[in-house]
């Protein structure tokens, strides 16, 4: 699991301790902490200090480099990797996992869900996230031509993933690497039971905000 994290010092604890509690047998946590310049390091000294992460410094690249060099050293046959203000289920990564039973499954897209909706805005988000993600992207999967893995839940075949030389560094790496995967023929589905729980805009300007980064994006 490939965290990494620029000044995240807010959520960046009970994130990490969400993907520890998980119910999955194996697996390792990797944060990648890319120039923070605020308390995100001090944040995460329990989990470097008691051994329960791979933590690795770097100076600020953005999200793309900071992922590149979490797959560098990772050890595990499948990259799942998200946002340092996301929170895991105890299921989410068995979930995840399993879709992988099928070896012509190379990637996955999972379904992220708002965390604690409030307010006429969010609760508003919260049915418009159901049907874009519960039913189009289902749809998309089920046609093949799904068009984003969400850069907070996604997992794909680290063999893969490295063959193809990792993420670049363009504004929606998320996008841009799915567009790849489909280029080289990467069976990419759509997990629905592979959910992760994240922070959703509250005020109509920050709605606006994050449908714009979305629009150039794409």
């Amino acid at each position: 699991v490939l965290v990494p994290a620029y000044n995240e010092e807010k959520t960046i604890s009970p994130s990490i301790q969400s993907i520890l509690d998980s119910d999955y047998p194996d697996f390792e946590v990797i944060v990648v902490n890319d120039g923070s310049t605020d308390a995100t390091e001090r944040e995460l000294q329990p989990f470097i200090a008691g051994g329960l992460i791979r933590y690795h410094a770097k100076k600020n690249g953005g999200k793309a480099s900071a992922l590149n060099a979490g797959i560098a050293l990772a050890t595990g046959d499948i990259i799942f990797f998200s946002d340092a203000d996301s929170l895991f289920e105890k299921n989410t990564i068995r979930n995840g996992v399993m879709y992988f039973s099928d070896p012509a499954t190379g990637a996955l897209s999972g379904n992220d869900t708002p965390l604690n909706p409030r307010g006429i805005l969010q609760k508003m988000l919260v049915v418009t996230s159901h049907i874009g993600t519960g039913f189009v992207r289902r749809a998309l999967s089920m046609a093949s031509i799904l068009p984003i893995i969400p850069g907070n839940l996604g997992m794909v075949r680290c063999d893969i993933l490295r063959a193809i030389g990792g993420f670049r560094e363009v504004w929606g790496e998320d996008l841009e690497i799915t567009l790849r995967l489909h280029r080289h023929g990467v069976r990419i589905v759509y997990g629905a039971s592979t959910k992760v729980i994240a922070e959703c805009p509250n005020t109509l300007r920050g709605l606006w905000k994050q449908r714009v980064r979305w629009i150039r994006s794409y």
